[in-house]
């Protein structure tokens, strides 16, 4: 009768490997072969646990009361033990899940792998003394250049404080959202000097255009720094306080200032213009005062002078009057 079990030859890759697969594989019995190697320790391992399962009752008293010293700790920092323990089965379900185990045999896998990094991580100590050695180096280079590298990391941590700031992160975000304006201000920064450089030779063209037609520009330029001296001693003067609170520059006053400005205009130009000037006598005067246009101007002198007459008579009874004295009741 022939055997119809099936064969253990499949396609790799097709299903998880058996148990048996494993062990057979060279890294796995090069693996073993270590353990066998290291059989010795394993019995003296084991006779140490020998002695810790004798010595187990007792063990379990202090360990007993141990945990019930870190249950009582623990209650005192605020920390639900209960809640931890929970925890850990769900972390012990989580590893016992198929996917989970699936993962542990990857790992089998590539027992080499973990060897490697087993020895790396034995190599771990002497690589961080190294590291330590390295950076006290720097740090005393450092030294004697003047560097203070604690002060220094205390600013870059205060550096980072900063700009973690929300204010700081909301002003960096504005500005990252105008980069393309930054990179056009970075640009003109760029063009500076040359436009500098430009305005230099303008205003040396100008010098030398103004020296041709017989213009001294630096006894201008003393002139109009005098000038500029002048206007802000008058600005910050009594009597410019006094004009502008006179009613001068009010616009109302200004436009009439400009209306008998562009008569006056007007006048001169009629009178240049005739190759005599015009002669008028009383009763020149007396005809003209018939005209509309003198009747206005002469109602409007006349008003002005009784504005005006009253304005002065103000003005001397402000600065003629005693001042006020006690009267005879408050005397009394």
């Amino acid at each position: 009768m022939s055997d119809t079990s099936p064969s253990p030859a499949r396609p790799n890759g097709s299903e998880p490997r058996s148990l048996e697969e494993h062990l057979h594989e060279p890294s796995t019995e090069a693996a073993l072969h270590r353990i066998l190697d290291r059989m010795d320790r394993i019995e003296q391992a084991l006779a140490r646990l020998t002695e810790a399962v004798d010595q187990a009752p007792a063990v379990a008293a202090t360990m007993v009361d141990v945990v019930d010293d870190v249950a009582r700790a623990a209650d005192a920092r605020g920390v639900d033990l209960d809640e931890r323990l929970h925890g850990v089965l769900t972390l012990a379900e989580r590893l016992t899940a198929p996917k989970t185990v699936e993962v542990l045999t990857g790992l089998l896998d590539r027992l080499d792998q973990v060897e490697q990094l087993t020895a790396l991580l034995d190599q771990a100590p002497g690589f961080a003394a190294m590291t330590v050695d390295i950076a006290d180096e720097a740090a005393r280079r450092a030294a004697e250049r003047g560097i203070d590298l604690d002060e220094r990391l205390h600013g870059v941590l205060g550096l980072v404080e900063k700009l973690s700031a929300p204010e700081t992160v909301r002003v960096l975000s504005a500005l990252l959202a105008r980069v393309g304006d930054l990179e056009q201000l970075l640009a003109l920064a760029d063009q500076a000097p040359g436009f500098v450089a430009m305005m230099v030779d303008v205003a040396d063209e100008w010098a030398a255009r103004a020296a041709e037609r017989g213009t001294d520009v630096e006894t201008m330029l003393h002139a109009t720094a005098a000038a500029a001296r002048r206007l802000t001693e008058l600005v910050g003067s009594a009597e410019f306080q006094a004009l502008l609170d006179s009613g001068v520059l009010d616009p109302r006053a200004l436009g009439v200032v400009g209306t008998a400005g562009q008569a006056l205009v007007r006048c001169q130009e009629e009178c240049l213009e005739r190759p005599e000037p015009p002669k008028t006598g009383l009763f020149g005067l007396l005809r003209a005062a018939r005209e509309p246009e003198m009747q206005r101007t002469l109602a409007f002198l006349v008003h002005f002078g009784r504005f005006f007459g009253e304005a002065m008579a103000a003005h001397h009874r402000r600065h003629t009057l005693p001042p006020a004295g006690p009267t005879n009741g408050a005397a009394s």
